[in-house]
């Protein structure tokens, strides 16, 4: 028997010719034109029960981290759902053979992101051939596939331990020399179905021979521990997954052949690349653009054109999000499509995540519009492709929408993706009013509630198809540049944009706040009396709206509404324009008035050091070091204050830390701990006295009528209706606002009168505040301590590492 990855067994399998009456090879659309519907497999379908139990442990739908059966086969079954809700592309998680269980942690690789072998299709998957139908099935639609691709690491064959050199060590200094990569080695014994890649070069992972060192294919290197290190970023592992030479030329021509593979024999349309700041931007020149005449597999671009794809689309994933006014992450992202010389072309377009960041902070979290207002300008003068950019409100890496926000404040979002540009991106089940991370679609998988989820009929599943009918009827919508004409710069309000193409025009209005209003005597920019007609509205068609001679025109918004107006100009002028700034400043539309009000202190209490174990002492923090060596979640100091503001009482706490993580560059500054916030109104009736998802119950007699649950990538505030021990409350789209200090190692959250009910005095109000931490839900608790879970406890006892007293707000 061949050794794997080393003889024939190892090397990819021969290519057999699709059958003549598959139709999988067909010319590129115009990616503009888009809808992109984008699902987790192995949580969407099952079509085929045969193959979901491969026998390694890895199979269990009663539990989130393991397989649940979807496949290929489940996703033909489904094309006419996806096609009904105004998809017009199916984006899929990695159908690759995968590493299936990884005994070092507590998860699997349902996901696809953990591959062994990037030329085969994984057996919980299907097969070849149920990859070619489906690629035919949506051809004959007239749709398109679009795969997820990882050419950052693969699976977790091997790690080093805690004595492996840490940042810039990875050569020695000064010498020239080399560092051993055998130092520190250790194979991951615990892997199946493989303990390494079956695929070559991929296979040679073992430093402890020399052939693999020469070889060259990883780095060699430990965990990222600091993500802010531009080295480690680009050579360290990333969660344990072995990190990939991509600057070797023989992977670089592996990598090539690999997903070559995909376009010609199942008729790939494009690729979603994964982790693409994990990997140097120029590798995308060479991974696309090389030229045949260089020699070897020729960049993707040649190998689709030789399909008949003229416009093979590939995007990658950069997780930036930038604050009110800073462009550090656009203007990084901008590099990934974009080299610093004329002509210099990487990837087709990049996943906008600064716009995902600006719509959840003013629809979800109760921001002032200006914030989105701001990021329309600097995109416009950012990306020149920004058409090419793909958008979205929620995906499986962050929490669902629905997890904070509520259904109107969705479908403003979802309105918003759909009126400006960018190719929108639905992730499964947002349709369906799903708040879980990755549930299933099909009632065997987990997180189903036991039924099938592909209702048309359902509400927000309506709302998605007549945005894809209205986007494709109006041209400005996918061809124009939005235009920003007026923005409320200090509260929850109004947002007015125009988008123009071609003499055609799109008014579009939002309203955040919950009160209706009306945007007053408002220039369009156009040339004089105009009659705008109704094209869209969040309760139905509004009334038509008419300019006066001036172009001004009067804009009633329901509250909490968006609709939307479109009209002919031939002659308006001052639209935005890729790479310009907008002619004209927008409108500044203020509500609240507040001014500079001083913060009243209520209560500075120390907690005491070394109490994160749990409420009975026992608990162990995960076996990733970071959470140990920082006591993340050790509480030292409370701080509260008040102030007075116009539309009533602002709540600020600040919570001072043993330590403070910000490893995983997280959006609010901090990771490895969660905070669970509870709020007792004064003379508020009601409230609950469960804590949701944290199995337990508040102390004493508090009730909460608000809870916070905040981590580094999510803000999600409660009230307590609905709340119980598995539903987290009813969300509430206000102000709440966070800051990490890192040099002071202290969060501080901050709350708006609108959050707490624009009460006039808090005095009474009672807080209590807890310590965990999340990862589409509060991590597990187990006996023994694994990578991510918390030890010395069993599951069902109280998620909690440390906990203030509960404290009384006196003034």
């Amino acid at each position: 028997m061949a050794t794997p990855g080393t003889g024939a067994a190892g090397h990819a399998p021969k290519p057999t010719a699709p059958p003549a009456a598959l139709k999988l090879h067909v010319p590129s659309p115009d990616w503009r034109d888009q809808v992109i519907y984008f699902v987790v497999t192995d949580r969407f379908a099952d079509g085929n029960p045969r193959n979901n139990d491969q026998g390694v442990g890895e199979y269990d739908p009663r539990q989130a981290s393991r397989y649940s059966g979807g496949d290929l086969a489940g996703l033909r079954q489904r094309l006419d759902y996806i096609q009904g809700l105004g998809a017009t592309t199916l984006w899929i998680t990695p159908p690759v053979a995968n590493q299936w269980m990884n005994a070092q942690g507590s998860y699997t690789g349902y996901h696809g992101y953990w591959a062994e072998h990037f030329m085969k299709v994984d057996r919980h998957q299907g097969t070849l051939h149920d990859y070619r139908l489906l690629s035919d099935a949506l051809h004959r639609r007239g749709m398109y596939l679009v795969q997820d691709i990882v050419v950052n690491h693969v699976g977790d064959f091997f790690y080093y331990d805690a004595k492996r050199p840490g940042p810039g060590q990875a050569q020695t200094k000064g010498q020239g020399q080399a560092h051993d990569p055998r130092l520190g080695y250790q194979p991951n014994l615990g892997s199946r179905p493989v303990q390494r890649p079956s695929q070559h070069p991929f296979s040679l992972n073992d430093p402890r021979r020399a052939a693999d060192r020469q070889a060259g294919i990883y780095h060699w290197t430990p965990d990222i521990v600091d993500y802010g290190n531009r080295e480690q970023e680009l050579t360290y592992q990333m969660a344990g997954l072995d990190d990939l030479n991509t600057r070797n030329p023989r992977v670089r021509e592996a990598l090539r052949k690999s997903f070559a593979h995909w376009i010609r024999e199942v008729g790939v349309d494009g690729y979603r690349v994964d982790t693409a700041f994990y990997v140097e931007p120029e590798f995308f020149e060479d991974f696309i653009w090389r030229p045949a005449r260089a020699g070897g597999t020729p960049g993707l671009h040649e190998v689709a054109r030789r399909t008949g794809r003229n416009s093979f689309f590939l995007f990658g994933e950069g997780f930036g999000i930038d604050g009110p006014g800073q462009n550090t992450q656009s203007q990084r992202i901008e590099s990934y499509m974009q080299g610093p010389q004329a002509q210099q072309r990487r990837l087709h377009g990049m996943l906008n995540f600064p716009l995902y960041g600006a719509l959840g902070d003013v629809l979800s979290r109760g921001a002032p519009t200006a914030v989105l207002g701001q990021r329309l300008r600097a995109q416009v003068a950012l990306h020149p492709r920004l058409h090419w950019m793909p958008t979205f409100v929620d995906n499986h890496d962050v929490d669902r929408f629905l997890a904070s926000g509520d259904q109107r404040a969705l479908v403003q979002a979802l309105g918003s993706l759909f009126t400006l540009p960018g190719i929108p991106v639905v992730y499964y089940g947002t349709e369906q009013g799903f708040t879980q991370q990755r549930a299933s679609m099909f009632a065997a998988g987990w997180g189903s509630g036991g039924q099938d989820h592909f209702r048309l009929e359902h509400p927000l599943a309506r709302t998605l198809r007549s945005l894809a009918d209205l986007r494709q009827t109006h041209a400005p919508l996918r061809r124009g540049w939005p235009t920003v004409l007026a923005e409320t710069t200090d509260d929850a309000g109004a947002l007015v944009w125009r988008m123009s193409h071609e003499g055609q025009h799109v008014l579009v209005a939002l309203n955040t706040a919950d009160e209706a209003l009306t945007v007053k005597d408002l220039p369009l920019g156009s040339s004089g009396a105009a009659t705008l007609q109704p094209a869209w509205g969040l309760e139905g068609l509004p009334a038509g709206l008419q300019a006066d001679v001036q172009g001004r025109v009067s804009i009633p918004l329901g509250g909490r509404d968006l609709r939307v107006w479109h009209w002919a100009d031939a002659q308006l002028q001052g639209s935005a324009r890729a790479g310009q700034a907008q002619s004209e400043a927008p409108r500044a539309l203020q509500r609240s008035g507040d001014g500079d009000a001083p913060w009243v202190e209520q209560i500075d209490r120390s907690d005491p050091a070394g109490d994160d174990h749990g409420p009975e002492g026992r608990y162990q923090y995960p076996t990733d070091p970071v959470f140990a060596q920082l006591r993340t979640a050790d509480i030292r100091r409370v701080q509260v204050a008040t102030r007075r503001e116009a539309q009533g009482t602002a709540l600020r706490i600040t919570l001072t830390m043993a330590g403070l993580s910000s490893v995983w560059s997280p959006r609010h500054g901090y990771d490895h701990v969660a905070f669970t916030t509870f709020l007792e109104l004064p003379g508020e009736p009601g409230g609950a006295r469960v804590m949701p998802l944290q199995d337990g119950e508040l102390p004493g007699d508090l009730r909460w009528h608000r809870r916070l649950r905040a981590h580094g990538w999510s803000l999600a505030l409660f009230s307590a209706e609905d709340a119980s021990a598995q539903q987290e409350g009813r969300p509430l789209n206000r102000g709440v606002q966070v800051r990490a200090n890192a040099a002071e190692k202290t969060v501080t959250f901050t709350f708006s009168p609108a959050a707490l009910g624009q009460r006039e005095s808090l005095k009474g109000a009672r807080l209590w505040i807890n310590t965990w931490d999340w990862d589409a839900r509060y991590r597990n608790l187990a006996p023994n301590a694994l990578d991510y879970t918390f030890g010395g406890g069993q599951p069902g006892q109280p998620k909690v590492m440390d906990a203030t007293e509960v404290f009384v707000i006196p003034n």
